[in-house]
Formats: C-alpha cells, sequence, structure tokens
C-alpha cells in the first residue's frame, strides 16, 4: 500500500507546475510561429499569380495528412484530443501555407523582365514595440514602409518595402521593370526588378495567347 506523505504531495505539485509552466511556453511558441508563418505566407502570395485558395487547400492537405504521427502525444500532452488536433492543424497548416509559397516563389527560375505600369503609392504606417520586461513588449510609436502597386497584364502586386528617395520619384502611370518568374510548383511569380535591369519593349507573359 502507497503511502502519500506531505513530501510527495509537495513533489507531485511541484511537478504539475512545472508541466503548466512548460506547456504555456509550448503554446505561447506554437501561436507566434503561426503566426509568422501567416503572415510570411501572405506576403508571398501577394507577388504570386495563384487563386488564393490553392495554397490553403495544399496545406489543410499536408496538414491533414500528417495529424496521425502527432495528435496522440499532443492529445495527451495538452489534456484532450480536441485541443491536440486544433494544435496540429493551426501549427502544421500555417507552416505549410509558407512553405508551399515560398518554395515556389524563392525556387522560381527563367526569371524575365517585362513593363508593368504604377497604379498606386502606398504609404504603411507599422508599430514599433521596446522590450519593457521579461517577455513583455509595448508600444512605442510608429514607422512608415513606402510601397508601389504594379499591375503587368493581368497580375497586380505590391512591391516590397524600398527607400524613401525611390518612392519619392516614382509617379503614378509610370512604367517600370517587373521580374516575371516561374515558380517551382508551377505558379508564376511577379515583384519590382532593380533599377539596374533593361526593360524590353512591351513584352508580357500574362497576354493570353
Amino acid at each position: 500500500m502507497k503511502v502519500w506523505t506531505a513530501s510527495s504531495r509537495g513533489k507531485n505539485t511541484e511537478k504539475k507546475s512545472r508541466r503548466g509552466v512548460w506547456q504555456s511556453l509550448a503554446i505561447g511558441s506554437a501561436i507566434f510561429v503561426a503566426i509568422v508563418a501567416v503572415a510570411l505566407g501572405l506576403s508571398l502570395l501577394k507577388n504570386t499569380v495563384v487563386a488564393w485558395w490553392v495554397p490553403v487547400l495544399a496545406a489543410l492537405t499536408l496538414a491533414t495528412a500528417t495529424l496521425p504521427l502527432t495528435r496522440r502525444r499532443l492529445s495527451d500532452w495538452l489534456g484532450g484530443r480536441v485541443w491536440g488536433v486544433c494544435a496540429h492543424m493551426v501549427v502544421v497548416g500555417s507552416l505549410s501555407f509558407a512553405l508551399f509559397l515560398g518554395v515556389n516563389f524563392w525556387g522560381a527560375t527563367s526569371t524575365e523582365i517585362i513593363d508593368g505600369t504604377v497604379v498606386a503609392k502606398v504609404r504603411q504606417e507599422h508599430t514599433r514595440y521596446r522590450r519593457s520586461g521579461r517577455r513583455v513588449r509595448v508600444a512605442d510609436g510608429t514607422y512608415h514602409t513606402w510601397h508601389v502597386r504594379v499591375r503587368c497584364g493581368q497580375g497586380e502586386f505590391l512591391s516590397p518595402s524600398m527607400d524613401y528617395g525611390r518612392y519619392r520619384r516614382m509617379r503614378v502611370g509610370a512604367k517600370v521593370p517587373v521580374e516575371l518568374g516561374h515558380g517551382l510548383l508551377g505558379y508564376k511569380t511577379i515583384r519590382l526588378a532593380p533599377r539596374k535591369k533593361n526593360l524590353p519593349n512591351n513584352k508580357s507573359l500574362f497576354k493570353n495567347k
């Protein structure tokens, strides 16, 4: 017969407390990773000629296919089957979403230069944060990033942030060089070309053949 003493109860309580701390840290880290992955995926989606549901469907398919590998362990660790399934789908799904678009974008080949037209100048305001304590960040003013919205053929995209000097020289309606790449997964990628590259005359691969 096992006899519980005050010392054993204290050790058991301490183990549960440590486990709760590690669970909280892991859940917080997983949420942070999921948010970063979704933000990265949305950024890449703006520069990829693909319907939004294609990478979403691919991410859900991969998350569902790998669910049996982690469902039981996550369910035991998080204290419930529903929590385990949700955690897997959110984290793996968001990572798969970013991975799908990232592999296609950064694996693009046969880059060509086409002509694009500036249709809008965009100034985005962001909140700047500073560390105020352990795991505590507070708002500390704002900063701006500068972009242009470019249309080329049937595609339109928002450029990555650029320096203010180049942004100021941009004019709505002006022609700018655009890099058109053939993504590794078969979806075209578009982005503003560096200023060094030359612009061919009226060349566009978006036109219907």
